[in-house]
């Protein structure tokens, strides 16, 4: 099926999506949770895919009613104990055809209980840091076989969530989905702002993102995982307003039955440590990337044939990401693909094309990228779409490999360079201009700069669908609410045709 027709079988395909989320109630049954609609449970990709990585929050003005468990402090000196509970998750294969209603935890002897830990958040609010009054959980599920459909619980005890269900992959030929800023809590304003949204941004923005979620998933039920390139919340300022944001960027059920793995956006970055417990990162370094606050460094995982390097662009700093990739790519010589992924775009050209600090990563950054052979890199940050031509050196290379297919994909064939992807909104709550430098201001005339490929702004969420086997990267890009042809469609094939 070519990728230009996925969105022709969009009912069909929510129907497909709807099976895994069928009779889930929001995580409020958690034990202790946070008063939000749905605890803030979250899965996303581990370390290679036989692993996922569990979080989710508690909260408990009774810890009486916890009689177990140790609590690792970040800010004392050594770890202190609390009474608290062990998080743990509980996993049954389902078989085929076979449905969440039918699914037995108790004395299942082929059900899985994997444990983990539980850390006492924290938050920074001007220049203060005190704890955040809840609780996040970790656990690591591993031994998954690919293209499985796996029910699950969280808890502990005899006190459990509602049973939930993700499937898993075949890693050896995979899709994913990316999204540039959900940036739940934003707004664009002016001309371009949609009225429903004028007075009444937080609601919009969440009602925008689980339709966006949902076509998402339905548009590519097979999807491994969804890459979600920073700034998942807006606010930077309040933990009030952050935490209503958070309930918004969780809330589509659709999200309870597939991994996202996240970058640390600037508007993420705001609350200090804030960001790094919603997540459950895997291979996450406590040192390259990280900022003073210890829990947000640069993680990378494996899948199938491709590398993610997911950097924190908050640290400005090239020299730690650089010994970051170089360790990570060491531990994973047979990758055939190596991806960054990370929140300030360097090669955009709307409203932050020329931020100062832009200019310092776009030399700094591609500079270690072009040292480690980076094949792609995947950015958000501006709020609209770029797809840059094959650069090295920050020049386009390899432009005469490049040709059009029938279908309007561009194909290159074993390039030189990185190709550098600029996504727009995937919830539409923000949207930025072509930046004026590029427009004449006589005549109108638009004259990129030579390292554009492509550029769209439509005004519209949208989305990428990547495919990635041994020998090919492709990444297809749509707009939620548009036409159904691509806005963008690029392949990049290593070993020939």
């Amino acid at each position: 099926m070519s990728n230009h027709h996925r969105f022709s079988h969009l009912p069909k395909l929510l129907v497909v999506c709807a099976v895994l989320v069928a009779g889930r109630a929001a995580l409020a049954d958690v034990p202790d949770a946070v008063s939000y609609p749905n605890a803030w449970m979250n899965i996303t990709p581990g370390a290679n895919a036989s692993r996922v990585e569990f979080s989710w929050a508690t909260k408990s003005s009774d810890l009486t009613a916890f009689t177990y468990g140790q609590l690792d402090d970040i800010l004392s000196t050594a770890p202190i104990t609390e009474n608290l509970p062990v998080p743990q998750v509980q996993i049954v294969k389902l078989l085929p055809g076979q449905d969440l209603a039918s699914v037995s935890f108790d004395g299942n002897p082929v059900a899985r209980t994997f444990q983990g830990v539980t850390l006492k958040s924290y938050v920074t609010q001007s220049g203060t840091t005190s704890a955040a009054g809840w609780y996040q959980n970790k656990v690591t599920v591993s031994g998954l076989e690919r293209s499985s459909v796996y029910a699950y619980r969280v808890g502990y005890g005899t006190t459990w969530s509602s049973p939930y269900a993700f499937r898993t992959a075949d890693p050896r030929a995979f899709t994913l989905i990316a999204v540039g800023d959900p940036q739940i809590g934003a707004n664009t304003g002016g001309i371009h702002e949609p009225p429903a949204q004028v007075g009444n941004v937080l609601p919009y923005d969440i009602a925008t993102w689980k339709s966006s979620v949902t076509a998402m998933t339905g548009a590519i039920p097979d999807a491994a995982f969804v890459l979600s390139l920073g700034d998942q919340i807006d606010n930077t300022s309040s933990q009030a307003g952050a935490d209503a944001q958070y309930d918004g960027y969780f809330s589509p059920l659709e999200l309870l039955g597939i991994p996202v793995a996240t970058v640390d956006g600037n508007h993420d970055y705001g609350l200090g440590q804030y960001y790094g417990y919603h997540y459950n990162l895997p291979n996450q370094s406590l040192q390259y990337g990280a900022t003073q606050y210890g829990n947000d460094g640069d993680y990378w995982f494996r899948y199938g044939s491709a590398l993610f390097l997911m950097l924190n662009s908050n640290t400005l700093s090239a020299s730690t990401h650089d010994v970051f990739l170089h360790k990570a790519i060491a531990a994973n010589r047979d990758a055939s693909w190596r991806i960054v992924c990370f929140h300030h775009a360097l090669f955009s050209i709307a409203d932050h094309g020329f931020d100062t600090d832009i200019l310092f990563r776009r030399t700094a950054y591609s500079a270690i990228f072009d040292k480690h052979h980076i094949d792609v890199v995947l950015a958000g940050h501006d709020h609209s779409f770029t797809r840059s031509f094959q650069l090295e050196g920050g020049v386009p290379v390899s432009k005469e490999k490049m040709r059009t297919e029938k279908d309007g994909t561009v194909t290159v064939r074993d390039p030189e360079g990185t190709l550098y992807m600029t996504l727009n909104s995937g919830s539409g709550s923000k949207f930025y201009d072509l930046n004026s430098a590029y427009i004449d201001p006589v005549t109108g005339v638009v004259t990129y700069p030579v390292f554009v490929a492509n550029f769209w702004q439509g005004y519209l969420p949208s989305f990428s669908r990547v495919a990635i086997d041994d020998d090919s990267f492709s990444i297809v890009t749509y707009a939620l609410g548009g036409s159904t042809s691509p806005i963008d469609s690029y392949r990049i094939v290593k070993r020939g045709w």
